[in-house]
């Protein structure tokens, strides 16, 4: 029995003994199928991969290209803008500056009760802007002062100034600011003269237009009563002289646009900056000349012409239009055109402490003031 179970176990042993060689085979083949399938599935997955950072840079060139396109095409449409600016601006100036006037005012003033002249107290005083004496505590300039007196033995104080207007309507209308006309409203200098009851009288008025030999007499139409606007008349014996174009509506001025400013910023200054020596000498003299005739020889000579200044136009409000053109003493009344060729507004006043901020008055106020006329002048 014993030999018998010997014989027994053997035989069951003998085939376990290939059992594990086999398993072990047979797992070796099947990771090595699915090692395969895996290969195929990571070759598959590479590929895919490669095909879609194919794809997304295939997109993101086309958008790289759409976004150089669009900004080539802004940039060719900046250029363009700025082309068609430098060239509206061109043709704005040589279009409209026959239209603009450099007006030429001089005034002293004189004691009502006498109509005498007041005086610079001696000789040696000048016709410009002499200093003034305090006033006493009735009012009155005191007769001992040593500066400006109605018995002085000088000359009398005379004040000279200059601006700008523009023709707004062919029969002679010319618009400009208020204190243009009446310049001694707002100069402080001379606030205490007004106060001691002297009065102004007007020596000079009158403009100057370009490309034309002789001066314009002056007179004053009408005031607005808020706004620093007025209307001059003048009789025009040319009809060469443009009438410049107005807009019509507040909103054609946009925030953002180009304005330009034609004017005669520091008057004669800047005109006679211009000249050469020799030509100097021929306008102004060697010994100088009076402030008429300095304008009377440019005039002859056609070199009375406005200066142009650009900018951008900052804030536009229903009765305040903000742009940075620069402008000076001098520009006041000049008009404020547009890049349309129309004008906007009337540079009126220059920001103090922010230099190149200038503020205008909306040219629709001049229209309606141009109505008002023509309308009393149908009754």
């Amino acid at each position: 029995m014993q030999f018998d179970d010997g014989q027994n176990n053997r035989h069951i042993r003998g085939p376990s003994r290939w059992l594990f060689p086999a398993m072990f085979i047979i797992g070796l083949a099947v990771l090595g199928v699915l090692s395969v399938r895996q290969y195929h599935q990571i070759q598959q997955l590479k590929q895919a991969n490669v095909q879609a950072r194919s794809s997304d840079w295939a997109n993101h060139l086309v958008n790289l290209q759409r976004h150089v396109d669009r900004e080539i095409e802004q940039s060719n449409q900046q250029v363009n803008e700025i082309a068609n600016c430098s060239y509206n601006s061109e043709k704005i100036v040589a279009d409209l500056s026959g239209g603009v006037c450099l007006i030429q005012g001089e005034y002293m003033f004189v004691d009502p009760k006498t109509g005498l002249p007041l005086r610079c107290a001696d000789e040696a005083g000048t016709r410009r802007n002499q200093p003034f004496s305090p006033l006493s505590r009735d009012g009155q300039i005191q007769a001992s002062s040593p500066s400006l007196s109605i018995e002085g033995a000088g000359p009398p104080l005379v004040v000279q100034y200059t601006g700008t207007g523009f023709l707004i309507d062919r029969r002679g209308y010319i618009a400009t600011n208020k204190h243009v006309t009446s310049p001694w409203l707002v100069a402080e200098e001379y606030q205490l003269i007004l106060q001691a009851g002297y009065e102004v009288q007007m020596l000079l008025f009158r403009a100057f237009f370009p490309n034309h030999a002789k001066g314009f007499d002056l007179e004053v139409i009408r005031s607005a009563q808020e706004e620093d606007l007025t209307m001059l008349h003048c009789r025009l014996d040319s009809t060469t002289i443009p009438v410049l174009p107005c807009v019509d509506k507040q909103d054609a001025l946009k925030v953002g646009q180009t304005v330009i400013v034609l004017g005669y910023p520091t008057g004669f200054d800047l005109l006679l900056a211009r000249l050469g020596r020799d030509e100097l000498e021929q306008i102004v003299g060697q010994e100088g000349r009076s402030f008429e005739e300095v304008a009377l020889n440019m005039a002859k000579r056609h070199l009375i012409q406005p200066v142009a200044t650009r900018g951008m136009c900052g804030r536009v409000s229903a009765g305040r239009i903000v742009y940075d053109a620069p402008t000076a003493i001098g520009a006041s009344g000049a008009p404020v055109i547009g890049s349309n060729g129309k004008v906007m507004a009337i540079n009126t006043a220059i920001l103090k402490g922010f230099a190149g901020t200038n503020f205008g008055i909306p040219i629709g106020r001049a229209l309606e003031m141009m109505d008002q006329i023509t309308h009393d002048k149908l009754k």
